[in-house]
């Protein structure tokens, strides 16, 4: 019913806005024809009295000519002068009569021409309001049609709705007789768990984990069907829970786990260290870690084992901004570590003659080995390592410096590093620039060179234990072996904060890398 009424209301409007327009011409046309009658009536009129007074104004004229003549004939004619004086008279107050009823008309014709253009105005002003009134018609007829055809689109559309939710319905019918049967099959396969331990990656049990956000923790789950069915229910179906180990705390913050797999042997889980305070990445915070699988009815877990810091070891686009700083010594030394990106950053840690990072630092993982130190195949300058081939120092594809950073950049030699040592002070500091990094800031003491510097952090190194000693020590590899007897050390330079300290390291070890740029030759 609203819809019909809906539809009559803006035929009724329009039928009305009809008829008043056509009212409207009918009144101008009267209008017109009555302007023109009463104009040529007035007119004619006005003609007829200007008429009459040119008449007697020319009547008057001759009779004061005769009055003129007669008078001058003497009294005799005074009789007929009188006579005519008073006609003259008479002439006077006619004409002044029909003078002042021509003012007359003319005043009502303007009075009437007045009123004429008031009402043309008037009506104006209705015709302007009743093309406003059929615009607005015609608005809301162009509105309804509108929302008769959203109305109709709106109609189709909750039928459509309507279909669908039955669908979604169904489909969450589904789902939950899913998830039923999931939480059945999680029950079981929770139950099912005997046992779940973790792989460490060093010997003293720990874990290496860093802030990126793929780090792989290794479990052995008994039964393995239990490890196989717990992979392929994905992320959600555990978690990776550290605590603090020195605090004492039993707060815990999750380190988040973004996939499950298994390998056949291990249960392998791939967990972001975003969340890792970076009081971790300085060692001066401990923690440790489990692995819980639970249903939220039954839970198993592994023991807690600890965490040991590792650097991130991705080795995408390589982007180095630091600048050669001159200190007045024979080469140009870089303002940052290989791999940071500011003076007191760690950076990279890299074996000596390898030119990726990874995770362990063995012989079993060195590049230049078969897995053990006798079995040395390039910087071999004896048979009791290896196979000989003499060569003592890196060769520009080994050393990562010159790989990482291209053009005259490489590893310091052992004169070099030296050179630093000797013609340079080192001033310790615990807290570098309001960083809170500890290190070594070293000054040239060549003159004319006074004000240049570096500063090297103390950045540990790793070893067969894993990561050591960062906060406390600070050790970088030159491009020289240690002794060329003994392939198996390299020169290298230490320091803690009683000062620097020239030695040699196990090549396989991971150390830190400080460039420096060859000056060119006059």
């Amino acid at each position: 019913m609203k819809k019909q009424i809906l539809l009559l209301f803006p035929v009724l409007l329009l039928c009305l806005g009809a008829c008043n327009k056509q009212a409207i011409a009918d009144l101008q046309a009267r209008l017109d024809a009555l302007e023109k009658t009463t104009l040529v009536s007035i007119n004619a009129q006005i003609a007829s009295v200007r008429n009459a007074v040119g008449s007697l104004e020319t009547a008057q004229t001759q009779l004061r000519e005769y009055i003129v003549a007669l008078e001058a004939q003497g009294d005799s004619f005074s009789d007929i002068i009188e006579s005519l004086q008073e006609k003259e008279a008479r002439f006077s107050r006619d004409l002044k009569a029909l003078q002042e009823l021509v003012r007359q008309n003319a005043a009502d014709a303007r009075k009437w021409m007045e009123q004429a253009d008031i009402t043309l105005a008037k009506v104006a002003a209705l015709e302007a309001q009743l093309n406003t009134l059929q615009a607005y018609l015609d608005s809301v007829e162009s509105r309804l049609g509108g929302l008769e055809s959203r109305t109709k689109a709106l109609e189709t559309a909750l039928g459509k709705s309507r279909s669908e939710m039955q669908e979604i319905r169904a489909s969450l019918e589904a789902m939950q007789e899913d998830m039923e049967s999931i939480r059945e099959q999680m029950d079981a396969l929770v139950n099912a768990v005997q046992s779940v331990v973790v792989v460490p990656d060093d010997r003293d049990g720990s874990v290496g984990f860093s802030t990126a956000p793929s780090n792989r923790v290794f479990f052995e789950i008994q039964p393995l069907s239990a490890a196989g069915l717990l992979a392929k229910l994905g992320a959600s179906a555990v978690s990776l829970n550290a605590v603090e180990t020195d605090s004492g705390s039993k707060e815990s913050f999750s380190l988040p786990v973004s996939a499950t797999e298994f390998d056949g042997r291990y249960f392998i889980v791939t967990a972001s260290g975003s969340r890792l305070p970076n009081t971790f990445s300085l060692e001066k915070l401990h923690l440790s870690a489990r692995l819980l699988i639970s249903d939220g009815a039954v839970t198993r877990s592994s023991e807690y084992f600890p965490l040991s810091y590792r650097m991130d070891f991705s080795d995408d686009a390589y982007t180095y901004v630091a600048e050669p700083v001159d200190l007045g010594l024979s080469v140009k030394w870089s303002a940052f570590n290989l791999g940071a990106d500011s003076p007191e950053g760690y950076g990279a840690i890299y074996a000596w003659g390898e030119t990726l990072m990874k995770s362990v630092y063995r012989w079993e993982s060195y590049k230049w080995c078969e897995g053990v130190e006798n079995t040395l195949n390039k910087y071999c300058t004896e048979a009791q390592y290896g196979t000989p081939d003499g060569k003592t120092t890196l060769e520009p594809e080994d050393d990562v410096a010159h790989v990482k950073l291209g053009s005259d950049w490489r590893m310091p030699t052992r004169a070099e590093m030296e050179e630093l040592m000797n013609l340079c002070k080192w001033t310790w500091t615990a807290d570098y620039e309001n960083t809170g990094v500890t290190g070594f800031v070293v000054s040239s003491l060549v003159e004319g060179f006074e004000d240049a510097s570096i500063f090297l952090p103390t950045a540990g190194y790793c070893g067969n234990v894993g990561p050591q000693y960062a906060g406390t020590n600070g050790s970088y590899w030159t491009s020289d072996l240690y002794n060329p007897v003994n392939p198996v050390f390299v020169y290298c330079l230490g320091f803690d904060f009683l000062g620097p300290v020239e030695g040699s390291g196990y090549r396989f070890h991971g150390r830190s890398v400080r460039p420096v740029l060859a000056q060119k030759q006059p």
